[in-house]
């Protein structure tokens, strides 16, 4: 029988007495737990005090009022992460506009008479404010109030003008998000505009210019895992450079792999076409719809919060029928059709529905990687859950090991020496531990058919490499019910 191997106790000391060693190897059982942790990207306000590029850990809508201004995107899309997911970690890079950016801007002209006195309701984004409109008041004053009231409001994204009955709205930030902010007089089927009074046409356009992410990225510490990352651009430059960093965290010689979530709000075929252009299984893309009354980056705030949350409880769980709490979506008669997000689903877009009492609710979340390094169609990457599993799956392997064969000696099969006492591995405890993890995952119902997965693992000394044990294992990870399929052929008798 091999003799015992200690980690700190030498052989070599002569002076009598007990040493004992504590070891903390075997003390965990089961499978491990992540600190889950989340990176916001967004534009700073007009009264900020963080520092542009640096990274801020934020807990409270406050604490970014604060931080960024109260007028800036992040303010909303830490609110929206919140309301989501109030517990985990969320580190914000908030970016400074770019100079040569152009704000984005409406103009709408007013016109008639009010012919009765009425409450007026106006939509900035999501954000409601009402005028009390006296009979007879005229287009000129209507839009001068209105003016007066978006511009008292320090939390308003843009700012009002006025020229007679002419009303401009500048978004108060220059770059190609302002294109999405929403300015409208009705939403829900109760509301109803003033008799006499028309408000005039034209949506949020001109703007130009994203704020440069690489430096923000480039900050990122390359030894932390970060699971998820929210963007509120979607430009073809900073998504690309979001990408390369994901992809490099995804590969296996990081391992430290997360997940970017954005929203767009565009018609069916131009959300096709943007997701095929990401193909990624690190990106995901949620359809907002062109008439969504949230703003693009509140719903990427909101859908990462919602899977970031309820995927550290369970990774292999479908995210459909999740609330996004406080989104406003597109208003009847403006939503989605059944075809329309299924056809956006197959194209790689996540998407959403919509219920009577107008809350929106997760359909199904998918990756836009659609296909592999050859072109040739794809979905192993299609769905979230099994990235996400896979990505669970790598980390609680890599973590086994380390925290049980931290300083092992790595022997042929059958060698003598070799056991649960001494500080050798061989391929059979190997492959031993590989199994007893597999089993930790089927049964915790992340993994499936762990008799196949035994049959099929290969664990070898390498013979061209010194010290290194080789695995070729084949998980199976969980599906996700999606679908119930029944066919009824009944009998008459």
């Amino acid at each position: 029988m091999a003799d015992i191997s200690f980690n700190a106790i030498p052989l070599d000391i002569w002076r009598p007495g007990i040493y004992v060693e504590i070891d903390p190897t075997l003390a965990l059982n089961g499978l491990p737990v992540f600190k889950q942790r989340t990176v916001m990207f967004g534009q700073l306000g007009t009264d900020a005090e963080a520092v542009a590029g640096s990274i801020y850990d934020v807990i409270t809508k406050s604490e970014a009022s604060v931080l960024f201004g109260t007028d800036s995107m992040l303010v909303g899309m830490v609110e929206c992460f919140r309301l989501q997911n109030p517990y985990q970690e969320l580190l914000v890079v908030p970016l400074a506009e770019l100079e040569a950016g152009v704000a984005a801007k409406v103009t709408r002209t007013f016109a008639g008479s009010a012919t009765r006195s009425s409450t007026q309701q106006f939509y900035i984004n999501n954000k409601r404010y009402q005028l009390g409109i006296a009979s007879a008041e005229d287009a000129d004053s209507v839009a001068g109030r209105l003016a007066t009231v978006l511009n008292n409001d320090p939390s308003c994204p843009v700012e009002a003008t006025v020229d007679g009955a002419d009303l401009t709205l500048t978004c108060k930030w220059k770059g190609e998000t302002g294109n999405d902010i929403v300015f409208r007089t009705r939403h829900y089927n109760t509301d109803q505009n003033t008799p006499g009074l028309t408000f005039g046409t034209g949506v949020f356009a001109t703007g130009a210019g994203n704020p440069d992410m690489t430096a923000a990225i480039d900050a990122l510490d390359d030894l932390t895992q970060y699971q998820g990352f929210v963007s509120p651009f979607t430009d073809e430059t900073n998504m690309t450079a979001l990408r390369a960093e994901l992809d490099l965290r995804w590969g296996p010689l990081s391992g430290l792999d997360g997940r970017v979530f954005a929203a767009k709000r565009a018609g069916v075929a131009q959300m096709g076409t943007y997701a095929n252009s990401q193909n990624s299984q690190n990106g995901i893309v949620m359809d907002t719809t062109a008439d969504a009354l949230s703003a693009p980056w509140d719903w990427a705030a909101s859908t990462a919060g919602a899977v970031m949350y309820y995927g550290s409880i369970d990774p292999a769980r479908p995210f459909q029928t999740l609330e996004l709490k406080d989104i406003m979506g597109a208003p009847e008669g403006k939503r989605r059709i059944g075809a329309e997000n299924e056809l956006l689903l197959s194209s790689g877009v996540s998407t959403h529905t919509i219920g009577n009492d107008g809350k929106v609710h997760i359909e199904r979340m998918v990756t836009t990687y659609s296909e592999n390094a050859t072109g040739a169609e794809d979905t192993a990457y299609k769905s979230i859950n099994t990235v996400m599993i896979m990505s669970y799956y790598r980390r609680s392997v890599i973590n086994r090991f380390k925290l049980k064969y931290p300083r092992h000696k790595l022997a042929l099969s059958g060698h003598p020496a070799a056991g649960r006492s001494s500080n050798i591995i061989t391929p059979e405890t190997g492959t031993a531990e590989f199994l007893a993890h597999y089993q930790a995952m089927v049964e915790a119902g992340l993994m499936d058919d762990f008799d196949g997965y035994k049959a099929d693992i290969i664990a070898n000394k390498n013979s061209q490499k010194r010290g290194r044990l080789d695995v070729f294992d084949q998980p199976r990870p969980i599906d996700q019910f999606h679908q119930l399929a029944v066919r009824s052929a009944f009998r008459l008798i």
